[in-house]
């Protein structure tokens, strides 16, 4: 399966467009590259019509246009457009019907190119053998690590830290878009609320997954999804399935456990 390549870049950094291309051919990640370009203020003020209701809630545009600003909630109009961009890839994304789309930040330094390459193989075998393929689906790199961080925000310990890199498809792409806005927090904060709220979409909840380079395993980070399956429910509903496919099925399919490729 080859994904699809969103770059987020600011229109005046293609320097930074073009360092991410030549990155993305050493690990021949190169095949289809797309760049987005990142959402300004004055874009980001002309497109709301200068409605900021229709993007941010009330106390994110208090937080904005205080001295005494919460460490938490978006600090500037800036950080607001930045957060407004990956909406607008998701957009892009839903209208052009891509699928598996790996969107990556102009700042994204790949520092081990076998690691990252473990991260995404995995990544895309999870996405082949998983048994519903339509489910909204994302698949954060290195979710929590503290990298290339440029607001200074209070995070929780189940904050997510890193939307620098990430996999998402079409039915993912459509949930955020009718469940992020308006915005209040940081791309990350704001997904880790998501997630714990578990809120629906046509009928099933948005599966989050993060992978860790140290172990290249895609472990489930929302423990809530629509459909939960044990070992022994697996008995009963197939009796006749073989024992090894039995103690073998959460290659597969989501368990109580936390999901991992072997």
């Amino acid at each position: 399966m080859k994904l699809n390549i969103i770059v987020l870049n600011h229109n005046n950094m293609y320097y930074k467009f073009h360092k991410m291309i030549k990155q993305l051919e050493e690990i021949n990640l190169d095949d289809f590259i797309i760049r987005h370009k990142i959402v300004t203020e004055d874009e980001l003020s002309n497109e709301s019509k200068l409605n900021l209701s229709k993007i941010i809630d009330r106390s994110c545009y208090h937080n904005i246009n205080t001295s005494t600003k919460s460490a938490r909630i978006l600090p500037k109009l800036s950080s607001v457009a930045y957060v407004y961009s990956h909406l607008k890839c998701w957009r892009y994304i839903v209208d052009w019907k891509l699928d598996n789309v790996l969107i990556i930040n102009e700042d994204l330094e790949i520092v081990n190119n076998q690691n990252f390459i473990f991260d995404i193989s995995s990544s895309i075998h999870f996405i082949n053998n998983s048994i519903n393929k339509n489910q909204p689906r994302i698949i954060m790199i290195n979710p929590y690590d503290k990298i290339l961080k440029q607001e200074i925000y209070e995070l929780k310990g189940d904050d997510i830290v890193n939307t620098n890199c990430y996999i998402i498809n079409s039915k993912g792409a459509d949930f955020l878009i009718k469940n992020m806005m308006p915005f209040k927090f940081c791309l990350g904060i704001q997904l880790s609320k998501i997630i714990k709220s578990k809120p629906s979409f046509s009928g099933c909840y948005i599966e989050v997954y993060g992978i860790d380079s140290n172990s290249t395993r895609v472990n489930a980070i929302q423990k809530h999804f629509y459909y939960f399956i044990e070992n022994k429910e697996i008995q009963i509903l197939f009796p006749k399935l073989p024992r090894n496919i039995i103690d073998n099925i959460d290659k597969y399919i989501p368990l109580k456990k936390d999901i991992w490729i072997r």
